[in-house]
């Protein structure tokens, strides 16, 4: 969890000391600066990536289209607010955690982790099953 708000350098670090190769796409809600931080930096390891706005963040910004993640047919059924809305799920935790140990804090992260990722299949399952009985 980061104590402050997100910046740059933020997500320029989760995916350069944690991955072993950078993402082909990565979206984030400033990505046009974040290309060029990532550039300027790294430019070895993130020379294949593709930058992209998420939608929300992408009406807001007057960059040029080409981070416009809408503009690209296949990812328009990208669900690109999926680190919005997990964030947002996990500030529920966030002030029980401060007064856990490490390693409860680590189980219970863990646990709503899985608690999040299972609403998250059940509702595609949901859709899956719609989709499905419409095609039949």
């Amino acid at each position: 969890m980061i104590p402050g708000s997100e910046g740059r350098k933020d997500a320029f670090s989760s995916a350069y000391l944690h991955m072993p190769n950078a993402p082909e796409e990565l979206f984030y809600d400033f990505s046009c600066q974040l290309e060029e931080y990532c550039l300027n930096r790294e430019p070895g390891f993130f020379k294949n990536t593709r930058f992209f706005h998420d939608v929300f963040h992408g009406f807001t910004h007057k960059c040029p289209n080409v981070y416009k993640s809408k503009r690209l047919l296949p990812l328009r059924k990208v669900n690109t607010e999926i680190c919005e809305q997990f964030n947002s799920f996990i500030q529920r935790i966030k002030f029980s955690a401060r007064s856990m140990t490490m390693t409860r804090f680590n189980f219970y992260l863990q646990f709503m982790i899985f608690q999040w990722s299972e609403r998250k299949r059940k509702q595609f399952d949901r859709r899956c099953n719609a989709a499905m009985a419409y095609i039949l």
